[in-house]
């Protein structure tokens, strides 16, 4: 778990698709503490801002994902490019807006099992796939490709690839590829 560098955002950021919709719903499964699903959050925000933004976050790590709603923002990060979507408590620490933390829902689950969620247009699943089996590995793509939208994309993480075998086209922006389907 880490903070997005500005340079990271931005990557994210262009390699979003072009999506008018008025409302764009994000899994991130192996979301963590939710630094990264926070950072995603943000960046969703300024690409769509005239989408209601819905991320659905989820981990099998049952403390990390029930403490992620009150994660606070270190300030040397605050001071960054979050800048923006950060408010502070009357302690004086910062956390995220309200509108960014009402886009994220934290969940625990494991996609290895059944997920019920809505059609998605974007899957942000970084660094999953690779401490998944072959069987798990398989198993999630498929779920992967059955809950993405037609204009739908997958993100994972930089040593990972989605197999030729499941047919997906290839969009690279620096180290960041997303994959569509074709």
């Amino acid at each position: 778990n880490f903070w997005w560098s500005k340079e990271y955002a931005d990557a994210v950021y262009n390699l979003l698709p072009d999506n008018s919709a008025k409302q764009l719903v994000v899994w991130n499964p192996g979301c963590g503490k939710g630094c990264e699903t926070y950072c995603l959050a943000c960046v969703l925000a300024k690409r769509y801002p005239n989408s209601k933004i819905r991320v659905y976050a989820q981990d099998i790590g049952l403390l990390t994902v029930s403490n992620a709603s009150l994660m606070t923002v270190p300030n040397d990060v605050g001071n960054g490019w979050l800048k923006p979507y950060l408010s502070a408590k009357a302690s004086g620490e910062l956390t995220f807006n309200q509108e960014i933390k009402d886009s994220i829902l934290f969940e625990y689950h494991d996609c290895k099992n059944t997920n019920a969620l809505p059609m998605v247009d974007i899957v942000f699943a970084r660094d999953v796939l690779s401490l998944l089996d072959n069987g798990s590995q398989t198993y999630v793509i498929n779920d992967f490709l059955d809950k993405m939208k037609g204009n739908g994309i997958v993100v994972v993480g930089e040593n990972e690839t989605m197999p030729s075998s499941f047919g997906f086209g290839e969009k690279t922006v620096g180290t960041l590829t997303a994959y569509n389907k074709e």
